[in-house]
């Protein structure tokens, strides 16, 4: 199998490389699932996660093959790292969108580690994603609620600490989701006010 064109640390004609090599505007795809990018608006998504992964690869300092980083260990990381500020539905999204891109580029002879390393390591993220939404959720009764939200903290700090927002504030997770990305905006004197929820219905300024 090969390697992206392009000097090693060289991200820019790495991610050129990938992207051409997905390539397939104006081809028919009735029938089939070939990964392949046949869209302008799947062509600008996956241009996102290409240079999400260079930015996140540089930021470590990695400096080998674009391609041959993507492994169990560098992937899971990056996940932590980037979805710190993704809604769960947004993750469940982005990995499946990572997940497409990656089989894509294998089917197309590019070495991915991950693809030998764990085929089932998207499908498992995804799983753990659905666990989680459907742990806390809207009008759902959880008779241990706080262990729940324990175990949240452990896994991920920020799961945990949108959760406890939920249940402390009795607000939805879209809304736990907003207040703890942007705090300065909600909350002043330890009050959290003007924060907006389904159907632009405010919520009662709480401490």
């Amino acid at each position: 199998m090969a390697n992206l064109k392009g000097g090693g640390g060289n991200y820019q004609k790495q991610i050129k490389d990938a992207f051409h090599r997905l390539e397939a505007f104006g081809v028919g795809r009735v029938g089939k699932n070939d990964n392949l990018t046949h869209s302008d608006k799947l062509a600008e998504k996956r241009m996102m996660y290409l240079k999400d992964i260079a930015d996140y690869f540089t930021s470590q300092n990695f400096n080998d093959k674009l391609n041959t980083l993507l492994t169990k260990d560098n992937l899971d990381k990056f996940f932590t790292e980037r979805f710190e500020t993704l809604s769960i539905k947004s993750q469940e999204n982005y990995i499946r969108g990572i997940s497409s891109m990656l089989n894509g580029l294998f089917d197309q002879n590019i070495y991915i580690p991950l693809l030998f390393e764990d085929k089932d390591f998207f499908d498992k993220k995804v799983e753990i994603i659905k666990d989680q939404y459907e742990t806390i959720i809207e009008n759902r009764y959880i008779d241990n609620v706080e262990n729940v939200i324990s175990n949240l903290y452990q896994n991920r700090a920020i799961s945990g600490l949108i959760a406890q927002c939920q249940y402390d504030l009795s607000i939805r997770q879209e809304e736990a989701f907003e207040l703890v990305s942007n705090p300065l905006k909600y909350i002043e004197n330890g009050i959290v006010e003007n924060l907006v929820g389904k159907g632009n219905h405010i919520y009662e300024p709480k401490e």
